[in-house]
């Protein structure tokens, strides 16, 4: 017996099957809806929600406003999750045993995003920026699931069985991107405004075993989340009340000082 793996995966769209990578599902946009501002930090965050893969994202993440004070950190952190459910079908003639499915799903740039100064962080959407490097990242999640046909031994797919039906989740590993110094002035003009970062999702699997002729389908998932951080300082003002005892200090000074004066 020969056993054949399907590395794509499948996608059902309007009742048909298209395989991962040939149609998009849903071009996805979003504009941090949640963004404040206030006591030294400014914090935003928004999700895709569960969109069917193959998909673009854009996240219009807002630009730090300068009038709040002096950038001193900027965070962004990009996270999601994969919920799969494949199938696999033995077209062979004997059964396939150690049957196991792996379901993978990334993320990465699209395009690879330019980057603010040497090391740091910030993405901006199209164009250059003084000649710096340019960010392309991949964050991938992955689950394994072993394969069995009813009332068989764990991983055993009879000859013509097909399995429906069979859950696979995983987390996209987390990135957490840092910059302290360095800002990019192009981003954090006075008065705000957006900049954007796109991501684009893809899904393939795999099916391991031995004996029979093994292929795979799936539905597939995925969600995006993007979060921001901007920590800055702010230029300290003395309230009235403040002022008012100052004031009454320094008047006190003089008052002190004029009497030294008429007694020396």
């Amino acid at each position: 017996m020969r056993l054949l793996t399907k590395t794509a995966a499948a996608v059902a769209i309007a009742g048909m099957l298209l395989p991962t990578g040939a149609a998009r599902a849903v071009t996805y946009t979003q504009n941090f809806s949640n963004y404040t501002c206030g006591g030294g930090t400014c914090t935003g965050s928004d999700t895709t929600g569960s969109q069917l893969t193959d998909f673009l994202a854009t996240f219009n993440l807002p630009k730090f406003n300068t009038s709040l004070g002096t950038l001193t950190q900027i965070i962004v952190t990009i996270s999601g999750g994969m919920n799969a459910t494949d199938s696999v079908t033995n077209s062979g003639t004997g059964s396939a045993t150690g049957v196991v499915i792996t379901q993978n799903s990334t993320i990465t740039t699209n395009p690879p995003q330019d980057v603010a100064g040497s090391g740091g962080l910030m993405f901006i959407s199209g164009g250059s920026n003084g000649g710096d490097s340019n960010l392309s990242f991949t964050t991938s999640a992955s689950a394994s699931k072993a394969v069995t046909s009813t009332g068989q031994s764990a991983g055993t797919v009879l000859a013509g069985d097909t399995v429906t039906g069979i859950p696979l989740t995983g987390t996209f590993t987390t990135l957490t991107l840092n910059q302290t110094s360095g800002f990019d002035t192009n981003l954090f003009a006075l008065g705000g405004g957006t900049f954007a970062i796109t991501f684009d999702t893809g899904a393939y699997a795999t099916t391991g075993g031995s004996g029979g002729t093994l292929t795979n389908e799936a539905l597939i998932d995925d969600t995006i989340s993007v979060s921001v951080q901007y920590r800055y300082g702010t230029t300290s003002v003395p309230e009235p009340a403040s002022l008012t005892l100052l004031g009454a200090g320094l008047i006190g000074l003089g008052v002190v000082m004029r009497r030294r004066q008429r007694t020396a």
